[in-house]
């Protein structure tokens, strides 16, 4: 008979060996939790750490604005322009330089120069030529501006009172005819509306002191247009004296005739310098409002009386001072100006003279009393803008 191959044991054998196998295994290799469970999380710790060290955080990158292409372009073109231009000037001063060295002309160059020195001459001569021509005709007013006037008129005043305001009379017209005239012909070529000042200081071959005076000055926002002006400027005119003591500091008095009308008027003052000098006005003065269909406008006139029979001048005691004026006002619309409201424009021309005097003054105070009437009429001309609602000017 054959024979199993394995041999059956018995089961209680089988178990008592498992249990001794397993029992020598924890026997020898023992496990530590503790430290396992240490290692672990030494190593997951190392790991983060390592991680962060090799990535670390990304900053938002921050992108410029791009220039359009064809700005770039432009802008590159330009620098090229430039760049250009400066090795071409530098180029030319090489050859010119070239030039020189070896003793040659460059043709071009050479005629460029000479037409160029040629203008610069010729646009000499014309200033000169202007000049001259200023000259004789500052040397022609000089020798007759105080002589014959602009608005030229003998006036000659009697002693019996009708008669003095009829002379006034019979010379209101042509001397404001002859007034306004005259501010029209010499405003030819100036703009309308433009802000304009001259003055002219000068002494005579007879030893007199002379001031020539014209200006032009724009007023914007006057409520009552050129009638306002007007009544400002015959207002000043009626406070002369007033207008003379505060600008000058010396006492002024008005000696008035009784010749005063609405549109004609005569004026006497006498002043007191801080010397104690004595200086005399006799003045006429005219005005003219006119509103007619082809606009409207307002002129004045003041001139001296040459011969009053009633009031005479005291030139032993006084010294005389003369003064002739016209003064135009207009109304312009200024189309450079968003405002709708017409420009109100105050032309004047004034002539004041010191007369020579046999008293003993110095010449300094001849040249203050001269130069007083550009003051006088800076002032007036600020009781005129005071008058219509204006702030001053210094």
């Amino acid at each position: 008979m054959n024979e199993p191959l394995l041999t059956p044991r018995h089961p209680s054998c089988i178990l008592d060996l498992i249990n001794a196998v397993e029992s020598d295994m924890i026997i020898s290799s023992p496990i530590d939790t503790k430290s396992t469970a240490h290692a672990v999380t030494r190593e997951v710790d190392q790991s983060d750490i390592s991680d962060n060290v090799q990535e670390p955080v990304k900053k938002k990158r921050a992108y410029k604005k791009r220039k359009a292409t064809n700005t770039v372009r432009k802008e590159e073109k330009l620098a090229l322009q430039v760049e250009i231009a400066a090795l071409q000037a530098k180029l030319k001063n090489l050859e010119l330089q070239t030039l020189v060295q070896r003793g040659e002309e460059d043709t071009v160059l050479h005629n460029t120069v000479a037409h160029n020195a040629m203008l610069r001459d010729f646009v000499q001569e014309q200033h000169l030529a202007m000049a001259h021509a200023q000259g004789m005709l500052l040397g022609c007013a000089l020798r007759h501006s105080y002589q014959v006037r602009p608005t030229e008129m003998f006036i000659h005043l009697s002693a019996d009172r009708k008669e003095r305001l009829e002379t006034l009379k019979v010379v209101r017209e042509p001397k404001l005819y002859y007034a306004k005239r005259f501010i029209q012909h010499r405003s030819i070529g100036m703009h309308p509306t433009a802000e304009y000042f001259h003055e002219e200081r000068y002494e005579t071959p007879e030893g007199d002191y002379c001031n020539v005076r014209f200006d032009r000055v724009p007023l914007g926002g006057v409520k009552g247009g050129i009638r306002a002006v007007l009544d400002a400027l015959k207002y000043a005119a009626f406070n002369a004296e007033i207008i003379i003591s505060e600008t000058s500091g010396n006492l002024t008095i008005r000696e008035d005739d009784d010749v005063t009308e609405e549109e004609c008027s005569q004026l006497r003052l006498v002043t007191r310098t801080s010397r104690g000098f004595l200086v005399e006005n006799n003045l006429v003065h005219f005005t003219e409002f006119s509103n007619t269909e082809g606009g409207s406008y307002a002129v004045t006139s003041a001139d001296f009386v040459d011969e009053d029979v009633l009031y005479p001048y005291r030139p032993q005691e006084r010294i005389r001072r003369d003064a002739t004026a016209a003064i135009l006002v207009t109304s312009h619309v200024d189309p450079d100006r968003y405002e709708a409201d017409p420009v109100i424009v105050v032309t004047r021309w004034a002539f004041t003279r010191i007369c020579h005097t046999e008293l003993d003054v110095p010449h300094e105070v001849l040249r203050e009393m001269r130069d007083l009437s550009g003051r006088v009429s800076q002032t007036i001309l600020n009781c005129v803008r005071e008058s219509v609602g204006l702030p001053k000017q210094s």
